[in-house]
């Protein structure tokens, strides 16, 4: 967990005091600046920790700033360590984001009840986490491969609450699950399940809050044999480039459909009612033509209108 807000590529452009919001355009500007360029530093940082490190690093990025209030600007980092030696690697780079940051770190590592007073008032300026803090306990366990899914499940309060969702086997959307009780503050990202919050990053000038390691984009996963199911919804997250795909995609399926459906009702128009029925797979709905039951290559029947005015493709009949 890093706070953006408390860096000092953010607070060189606006530091402002604690609660105030900016008010003329200029401040506004300030803040704007001062947000996008802590984000920028920050993947510059995780970026260049990455190739330092043997075998790079995979991880997710996920920024956040709650509409609430409470924390402002931060950023969570689900990331693949081989051990503590690399988690101890992070938080020297982590800390370098912040004025005096190796003393800052020092300070942490040599009191640990200033750190748990930082975060119990939710004024911790970064930790890296395993089983418990890499600060306080160096030698600490990494998460494990359940506590990862955990950590993932925590980071989704943030993505559209009106997603579809599977939990314990059953299906629903992620704003109707009831969130656990919290964990104390400083396990919080290792709880399964948490309250939707509503997030006010595009108010900052951040479009892209999430963010992945090269190994972990779109391109990379294609080339690991792994697909990418078209109909999952869009949680928010998608990359730009693959929802304009998306969208192209279905744009074309629509125009294809709509000629199609045109051309059989231009058909059925220019037959009588019933002649050719049984070779073109026509069925005649009732007595009055004016509408009919298609069933097209695929096996799925389609109502189509036979005026003007066509049934969408996506009406089904049985």
């Amino acid at each position: 967990m890093i706070r953006l807000d408390m860096t000092k590529s953010y607070k060189s452009r606006w530091d402002a005091p604690k609660g105030k919001n900016p008010r003329t355009d200029e401040e506004k500007a300030a803040r704007l600046l001062a947000c996008r360029e802590a984000s920028k530093k920050l993947s510059q940082a995780i970026s260049n920790l990455s190739r330092s490190l043997e075998n790079g690093l995979s991880y997710i990025m996920k920024l956040e700033r709650p509409a609430a209030g409470g924390a402002g600007l931060h950023a969570h980092i689900l990331c693949h360590l081989p051990d503590a030696n690399a988690a101890n690697l992070i938080l020297k780079a982590i800390a370098g984001l912040f004025h005096d940051g190796k003393g800052l770190l020092q300070k942490l590592k040599d009191d640990p009840e200033h750190h748990e007073r930082l975060i119990a008032a939710n004024r911790l300026p970064f930790d890296v986490q395993g089983v418990s803090s890499f600060i306080s306990n160096p030698d600490a366990e990494l998460m494990g491969e359940q506590r990862a899914w955990n950590a993932a499940a925590y980071i989704c309060k943030s993505a559209d609450p009106g997603i579809e969702i599977t939990m314990d086997g059953k299906y629903c959307r992620l704003r109707d699950v009831t969130p656990q009780q919290d964990l104390p503050s400083g396990m919080r990202h290792l709880q399964p399940i948490r309250a939707y919050q509503e997030q006010s990053l595009i108010d900052v000038g951040i479009k892209k809050h999430l963010r992945f390691s090269e190994d972990l984009e779109w391109r990379a996963l294609r080339s690991y044999g792994f697909t990418i199911d078209d109909k999952a919804e869009d949680a928010g997250w998608l990359h730009k480039a693959e929802r304009h795909r998306r969208s192209k995609e279905k744009e074309q399926h629509e125009t294809n459909n709509g000629y199609e459906n045109k051309r059989d009702a231009d058909r059925i128009k220019s037959e009588k009612p019933g002649a050719g029925a049984e070779n073109h797979g026509i069925h005649i709905a009732g007595p009055i033509v004016d509408k009919v039951l298609i069933a097209d290559r695929s096996n799925v029947t389609r109502e189509i209108d036979c005026g003007v005015r066509h049934s969408r493709p996506d009406a089904l009949c049985t």
